[in-house]
């Protein structure tokens, strides 16, 4: 194995393990809030609470990574979240649970895990360097195309994250390693609803575990080390349910429109999203640039395009 080859080794051994200790601190922080909490606090209010520290423990990530000198690895921090509360289902939360709702759990996180694969290893829609050239904002003359006598921009854009020139590029996913563009935007959008009713089945499932074994009238005496770790993952679950429908309706969103947000965010850097209105005020002439969508072709256009063209 070579010197190069042999560091890079190291460097991901030892991000998988910032990446594991993320994941124990994150979940442990949460096991606390129903521990001390929960005598206290109804669960409702626990849920703001419980997002306000994990908010706090995203920071835990960069003292881990003053430690190993290395930052963790988001995509494996996911793997490794997604493998805890799959493994915890089977071992605690299971019992309560029908036998077809339970196939359907199994079978979700099995394809979470195929698609998470997937689109880590997948290409975006990578643009060769032959035939344009990209400028550090993502457009350059080049990007310009004649079709029909007409001129149409690429929409080839350059992602500030890991400087790849990505087709229809949308946004760099931290959470999976790898630019969002048109040949895996699809691919996206799926993971992000398979996740959404993964962790809303779970947060289902252990609220029915609490109301089995829990009596309501002396459920504060009836605690356990397993009763609070299904209170801390449920917890865990709705609030990434929470955030991730409100990011699955703005994409959806863009699905409609014919818009990506990259496009949308920076649309004053794309010459073809801006509209130039000459104004006379008090005999002075001057530009008010305005917001326009080239693209947007109606909803049923923009949703087949979405779902049917391919690359150029």
């Amino acid at each position: 194995m070579s010197t190069s080859r042999r560091k890079r080794a190291v460097l991901l051994f030892l991000s998988a393990i910032v990446s594991a200790a993320v994941v124990v601190t994150t979940q442990s922080v949460l096991f606390l809030v129903p521990l001390f909490l929960l005598t206290a606090v109804p669960l409702p209010v626990m849920l703001p609470i419980a997002g306000i520290v994990m908010v706090v423990s995203v920071g835990v990530g960069r003292f881990w990574k003053m430690v190993f000198g290395v930052r963790a690895s988001v995509p494996i921090v996911v793997l490794l979240h997604l493998s805890f509360i799959w493994g915890f289902y089977v071992s605690v939360v299971r019992p309560v649970v029908s036998t077809v709702p339970d196939v359907i759990f199994h079978t979700e996180c099995a394809l979470l895990m195929v698609g998470l694969y997937s689109i880590v290893n997948g290409d975006p829609g990578f643009a060769t360097a032959s035939g344009f050239e990209l400028e550090e904002t993502g457009y350059s003359e080049s990007n310009i195309h004649h079709n029909g006598g007409g001129s149409q921009f690429s929409r080839i854009r350059q992602c500030s994250s890991c400087k790849a020139s990505v087709r229809g590029f949308d946004h760099h996913c931290h959470a999976f390693g790898n630019c969002i563009g048109e040949k895996n935007r699809l691919l996206f959008l799926i993971l992000l609803i398979g996740f959404i009713l993964t962790e809303a089945s779970y947060t289902i499932f252990s609220f029915h575990y609490i109301k089995v074994f829990f009596n309501v009238s002396n459920y504060w005496l009836q605690r356990t080390i397993s009763g609070n770790l299904v209170i801390s993952t449920m917890l865990f679950s709705s609030i990434q349910v929470l955030w991730q429908v409100v990011f699955l309706m703005w994409h959806l969103y863009c699905v409609c429109f014919n818009i990506r947000t990259d496009e949308w965010v920076n649309w004053k850097r794309y010459p073809e999203f801006q509209l130039t209105i000459h104004k006379q005020e008090l005999g002075e002439n001057s530009n008010d640039i305005r917001f326009r969508n080239p693209y947007d072709k109606g909803l049923l256009s923009n949703i087949f395009d979405f779902l049917f063209t391919t690359t150029r």
